[in-house]
C-alpha cells in the first residue's frame, strides 16, 4: 500500500485516491489488529504501518514528502501506533527494536503538538521521548557489554 501511495504523492490531482488508499489500508489494519491475538510481531507491523498513516495525513517523521495536511488525523494514527508501540514495550522493556519504534512514535506526537501550538502537549511528549532514548542508549550499552 505505502509503494502505491508514494507513487502518487507528487502527482496533481492525486488526493482523492491517495485518501481512499489510506482509508483502506486503515480498515485492513484495525482489521488485522482485532485479529492479532497479542501476536508482538503483527503488532509492531501494524503499529509502524498507523505511524506511517499519520506521516501520510501530515506528519513530521517522512520529512521531504507530501502529506495531506490533516494534523487531525495524523495524530489519531500516531496516538494509535503510540498505544500499540507503549504495551509492547511494556511487555518486553528489552526489546531494543520495540523501544526504538516507540520513541519515534513519541518524537512525532512532540513534533505534531508543537507544530499545532499545543506547548504543553509537546513538552510531555519530549520528555517521554528523551527518556526512551536514554533508555535505547543504555540497553545498546548493555548489549555491546554482553557481546564481549
Amino acid at each position: 500500500m505505502f509503494e502505491i501511495h508514494d507513487s502518487l504523492q507528487d502527482v496533481l490531482g492525486a488526493t482523492a485516491t491517495r485518501e481512499l488508499l489510506v482509508k483502506r489500508a486503515s480498515e485492513s489494519l484495525d482489521s488485522l489488529l482485532q485479529d492479532s491475538d497479542k501476536d508482538s510481531g503483527l503488532l509492531k507491523d501494524v503499529s509502524i504501518s498507523y505511524r506511517k498513516i499519520g506521516d501520510i495525513f501530515g506528519g513530521t517523521t517522512n520529512q521531504g514528502s507530501s502529506n495531506l495536511s490533516n494534523g487531525t488525523d495524523a495524530v489519531v494514527y500516531y496516538r494509535k501506533a503510540f498505544e500499540i508501540q507503549k504495551t509492547l514495550f511494556e511487555a518486553d522493556f528489552q526489546n531494543l527494536e520495540f523501544l526504538q519504534e516507540y520513541a519515534i512514535t513519541i518524537t512525532a506526537l512532540a513534533d505534531l503538538s508543537f507544530i499545532k501550538g499545543e506547548i504543553d502537549e509537546a513538552l510531555k511528549y519530549c520528555r517521554l521521548a528523551q527518556e526512551k532514548f536514554v533508555d535505547i542508549h543504555r540497553n545498546s550499552l548493555s548489549l555491546m557489554v554482553k557481546c564481549k
